[in-house]
């Protein structure tokens, strides 16, 4: 079987990058409907065409290429990953798998090797938060743990619903046939860059990973209240503010006594109002992003903001409310399937490591469904979710030459 093509991956990421809604900023902004969006996906959709592939979409936008296998009774390997960003975010993130999927599914059709399973591309819808801050949105559809009636409840900053929004691009028909069930899919493989500093510290070009973590989600409002900066004394307030800057820095000392690279604590979304400088704040609201590689002690860090959410109102005589959007709990990686990986990895005399993986990814909701593995390459500085993000060319192919020989082993397994 012949290499990655370098111009196939190289174009791809580079055509991806010019579909930006910010492109007078930093970096790139694509999310979920917007024009950039939607122009990722036409370009998207002609590369499996032009792979040979068989393309169909669901309700919801998930983008699939088929490979037909000899049994068609047989479930089938899923591969791919995510094309979406977070604002301002990088070039490799979720598109190195998407791209990798398609290439991956194209070289093996060229091949001429059988496989006896239907391998399919997979290029999911949204996995960043940033638009309707829910991670994952297309794969949660597929686990059915999202339906039809929950696009009319979901909504973005602007307020408009995600029913509103897919309906307006063409989608949302065929609701029913989105979800899928524990038999329908074989396996779930996912290449990805690394989005942190482990492999290229140690020199090694593959993880192979074991675990991912899982994030909990909470969106909390704290109202004091609002008055003139110069004429309150310090002992006669309510500052929102001021609580809110508790509440950072509990998050920050808790996670950090956890003493665990994979227990984190965020806050990475403010809005204050009435946000002047010579006010004291009314209101604050912020979302909390938590995660973790164990259930147990994340869902311990929960309790203990919330029990500190109690405290402060006594202390400073405000009123916390708060919601928890998701609490998804960390999957693991079929080991099974982590030794066919490491396998290629022998076979092809390339170094790997096997680790957690500190941010999620629609891996997580796909192991709720399969067996389920993971393959990453370096990410230089460990830098993601940012311009500077990036990975080299070279280990890009080698993921990619891992996850196709990988994807075709496992469609040759009559059982894992």
């Amino acid at each position: 079987m012949n290499k990655a093509d370098r111009r196939f991956m190289e174009e791809g990421i580079k055509t991806l990058h010019t579909f930006n809604s910010t492109p007078d900023q930093p970096g790139n902004t694509r999310y979920i409907f917007t024009d950039a969006d939607m122009k990722a996906r036409e370009y998207l959709k002609s590369l499996i065409e032009e792979a040979g592939l068989e393309l169909y979409e669901d309700g919801i936008g998930n983008i699939f290429g088929v490979l037909r296998g000899e049994d068609r009774s047989l479930a089938p390997v899923w591969t791919g990953s995510h094309f979406d960003t977070v604002i301002n975010g990088g070039m490799y993130d979720g598109v190195v798998g998407s791209l990798g999927a398609i290439e991956s599914l194209k070289l093996i059709k060229e091949s001429g090797e059988k496989h006896l399973r239907d391998i399919v591309a997979v290029l999911f819808t949204s996995e960043e938060s940033g638009r309707y801050g829910i991670g994952c949105l297309g794969s949660h559809f597929i686990t059915g743990e999202l339906g039809f009636e929950d696009t009319k409840r979901i909504k973005d900053d602007e307020g408009i619903s995600l029913y509103d929004t897919m309906t307006s691009r063409g989608y949302g028909k065929d609701f029913e046939k989105i979800a899928k069930k524990k038999g329908d899919i074989f396996a779930f493989l996912e290449l990805h860059i690394e989005q942190g500093p482990i492999l290229e510290k140690q020199g090694i070009p593959i993880g192979i990973v074991t675990g991912i973590t899982a994030p909990s989600y909470i969106s909390v409002s704290i109202k004091g209240e609002q008055r003139h900066a110069g004429s309150t004394p310090m002992n006669a307030r309510k500052d929102s503010m001021c609580a809110f800057a508790e509440i950072v820095l509990e998050l920050e000392a808790y996670a950090k006594s956890l003493g665990h690279p994979n227990f984190c604590a965020t806050v990475g979304k403010v809005n204050v109002s009435p946000n002047a400088s010579n006010v004291i704040p009314g209101e604050v609201r912020f979302t909390i992003d938590l995660r973790g590689i164990e259930a147990e002690p994340k869902d311990k860090m929960t309790e203990n903001i919330i029990k500190f959410f109690d405290y402060l109102e006594a202390k400073r005589g405000v009123k916390i409310e708060y919601h928890i959007d998701a609490n998804d709990k960390p999957m693991f990686s079929d080991e099974k399937l982590v030794d066919l990986v490491e396998g290629v990895c022998l076979d092809k005399k390339l170094p790997y490591l096997k680790m957690n993986s500190g941010a999620y990814h629609d891996s997580l909701m796909m192991a709720k469904l399969c067996p389920m593995a993971m393959v990453f390459v370096p990410s230089r500085d460990g830098i993601s979710h940012d311009p500077g993000e990036y990975t080299s060319m070279e280990e890009i192919l080698e993921g990619v030459d891992v996850l196709c020989e990988s994807v075709l082993r496992a469609a040759n397994l009559k059982k894992l």
